[in-house]
């Protein structure tokens, strides 16, 4: 009697594992998984396409149109312009055979028969009529819709441009929905917001003035008008010393008068001028880190707060950069809030904090102080109660007490942290030379400890001494509870780790098509840099790395289906993929780890269609046509060996986001292996 088919489903966990021997590896982890990202529930996903920003439309919102007009194309029109109604879009292609356009725009509608259509082109102008027009009218299957669709974003990239300046992208803040970037310019870093039209707009100046004489602090209120030498000027910010009597303000219009004029408030002599203004003007060729905090307890005063390593500044809407002068020249390390002081590190292992609740003030007279670590500090971060975390080079502090009166700094760990990489989720993690760690609160209230990540065992030894030695920056990303880690190095990849909630982790790799230049997280967004000067933004919808392919790869651990001792004669293996369109993979399968001694298959390329048509089961007479559907693609496999792996690939600009939750092997059990 003929051995049975057998088959065994194997549930993917969404990690890679580098580390365990390979007869002891769960066949759900991987051992390659690059631009690939761990699921909630397991799976791997692709990792998500990358569009430029700015305050224009955005690229995924761009579609293409088909436009059919009632005089003859021509085929130099690509690249031109149409305006129908006073919409603009981007001629795509020109069909000659049907008359039509291929157009690419945020939204294209006729109201009329013989609508009117002006097409630009190379300095010359066109006019004729619109006999039809329709969204996605190209195409004869979805693989070539989804690449249209792909071209009209793309199109939609080149048209973003960068923040005012001429050089490197070195800041990105985010305040009440404004994009507010920081380019260098020359010798200063120049800040603007994010216009429409695709333009940017320069902040005003600000200045600041010292003052001596003052008669009352309280006069100088945000927004209020003051006067010198008979000019107005509007009051931005003020800070004052202890005894009120000297202080500076911040005003929108620079102060040229000369030292001793008066300053007035309501006709009446407030203040005397101990300085002319100065101009605030930052420092080019730093990278800048920013936080949100609402000082002044209104609902429109949520700010940006940013140190570049020189300057320290106060970012409010509409990019107005409020100066905030600490009167330490040395350089600075780390930003964060706590306890609502606005705290600093500086290099040689001190940090301090502002007066509660003025980010602005740094009087020590006032509330205002300074530790020391004995350390070089690498970072600070605040935790939920009366703690805030001290990262230092080689060890952690902690500083607790819930006011300046009762402040404790007890030593936590002697495991340094690297800079940039101290997230800010609900269980503090960082990188190290120890790799990656965490740091966790016990049951004793105010005891903590600190370990490393299951992450590190799946890593290895061998990839942080020569792999992920790099790290700069981070990012969290709720959506999957993931943190990812940047490096610098354009060789080298990033990294995503999973956090669960039974405290494990999943790591797998990513790389983007440059080298990453700057990260910035906001409250809802994460930012990052490259080296053309613009913004981007993560987009599940944008299917390419701003306009180029997103190339990724996943190969599966070796299974043994049973015994490793067995031999089996493979038949094949169904994937369970979610996919919301066509997905071409490449697949191939190696038996006994790739033996020279056993034949191993060749590459092959397959297709699986997801996003068929169907009801909606909700509403009655509602049929959609892009709703995911799980699919299952089978490859066939050949070959006789005790184990087998499964290696998937692909490369695209336009193939949707997609998943693989698992797949079921077929094979029929032949004998016992004999040495």
């Amino acid at each position: 009697m003929a051995n049975p088919i057998k088959t065994q489903y194997v549930a993917l966990n969404g990690t890679i594992d580098l580390v365990t021997p390979p007869i002891a590896k769960e066949p759900g982890n991987a051992i390659i998984a690059d631009n690939m990202q761990p699921l909630w529930g397991g799976g791997f996903g692709r990792i998500e396409g990358l569009e430029p920003i700015d305050f224009g439309p955005l690229a995924h919102e761009f579609i293409y149109f088909r436009i059919e007009i009632a005089d003859p194309l021509d085929t130099s029109w690509v690249g031109g312009t149409v305006n129908v109604n006073g919409e603009v879009g981007t001629i795509l292609a020109v069909d000659l055979e049907e008359n039509a356009l291929r157009v690419a725009a945020v939204n294209l509608e006729i109201t009329e028969t013989d609508t009117p259509i002006t097409i630009t082109s190379g300095g010359s102008v066109t006019e004729s009529t619109v006999i039809l027009l329709f969204p996605y009218g190209f195409g004869s299957t979805a693989d070539e819709q989804a690449q249209y669709l792909a071209d009209a974003h793309s199109v939609a990239m080149q048209m973003v441009t960068p923040p005012n300046g001429d050089g490197q992208l070195r800041g990105v803040a985010e305040i009440n929905g404004q994009i507010i970037g920081f380019r260098d310019s020359g010798e200063v870093c120049e800040v603007s917001v994010a216009t429409t039209d695709h333009a940017w707009q320069t902040v005003q100046d600000t200045f600041i003035v010292e003052l001596s004489d003052v008669i009352s602090p309280d006069l100088f209120i945000d927004g209020g008008t003051l006067i010198i030498d008979s000019i107005s000027h509007i009051i931005l910010a003020s800070a004052f010393s202890a005894n009120g009597q000297t202080g500076r303000v911040i005003l929108d219009t620079d102060v040229i008068a000369e030292v001793g004029s008066d300053v007035l408030i309501d006709s009446a002599v407030v203040a005397k001028t101990a300085t002319v203004g100065i101009k605030t003007e930052l420092t080019a060729g730093l990278n800048w880190t920013f936080i949100y905090h609402n000082f002044y307890a209104s609902s429109s005063t949520r700010y940006a707060y940013g140190t570049n390593g020189k300057e320290v500044v106060e970012v409010r809407p509409d990019g107005v950069v409020i100066p905030i002068v600490v009167n330490d020249d040395r350089d600075i390390t780390d930003i964060e809030v706590h306890k609502n002081h606005l705290f600093l590190s500086f290099v040689g292992g001190q940090f301090g904090h502002s007066v509660v609740g003025e980010p602005l003030n740094w009087e020590i007279l006032l509330g205002a102080e300074q530790f020391g670590t004995g350390d070089e500090i690498t970072c600070l971060q605040s935790l939920v109660g009366d703690y805030m975390l001290i990262g230092c080079a080689n060890n952690i502090q902690l500083l607790a007490g819930s006011t300046r009166d009762d402040w404790t700094k007890v030593p936590l760990s002697n495991v340094g942290v690297t800079a940039g990489t101290m997230t800010s989720t609900f269980v503090p993690v960082a990188h190290s030379k120890n790799g990656f760690i965490n740091v966790n609160q016990t049951q004793a209230y105010g005891d903590f400890v600190t370990s490393e990540l299951s992450a590190n065992q799946l890593l290895g030894d061998a990839a942080f001494q020569f792999a992920l030695t790099d790290f700069f920056a981070h990012s969290v990303h709720d959506e999957n509870n993931q943190i990812r880690f940047y490096q610098r190095n354009e060789n080298k990849k990033h990294v995503v780790i999973q956090l669960l909630s039974d405290g494990s982790t999943r790591a797998t790799f990513f790389k983007y098509h440059k080298p990453v230049k700057g990260v910035w997280n906001t409250d809802n967004n994460t930012y990052l840099a490259f080296d053309d000067g613009r913004i981007y933004s993560l987009n599940d919808v944008v299917c390419s790395f701003a306009g180029e392919p997103i190339e990724w790869s996943l190969r599966l651990a070796y299974t043994h289906c049973g015994s490793p001792t067995t031999i089996k004669s493979w038949n094949d293996v169904e994937l369970q993929l979610g996919s919301n369109g066509s997905l071409k993979l490449r697949h191939q399968h190696t038996i006994d780890y790739s033996s020279e001694y056993i034949p191993q298959s060749r590459s092959s390329v397959g297709i699986a269609s997801g996003g068929g048509g169907r009801w909606n089961e909700s509403a009655w007479n509602e049929f959609y046509w892009s709703s995911p559907d799980y699919v299952t693609p089978a490859i066939y496999l050949d070959g006789h060996g005790k184990n087998v792996s499964l290696f998937l690939s692909g490369i695209s600009t336009y193939e949707k986001n997609f998943d693989i939750s698992g797949y079921t092997l077929s094979y029929i059990p032949r004998r016992h292996y004999r040495v």
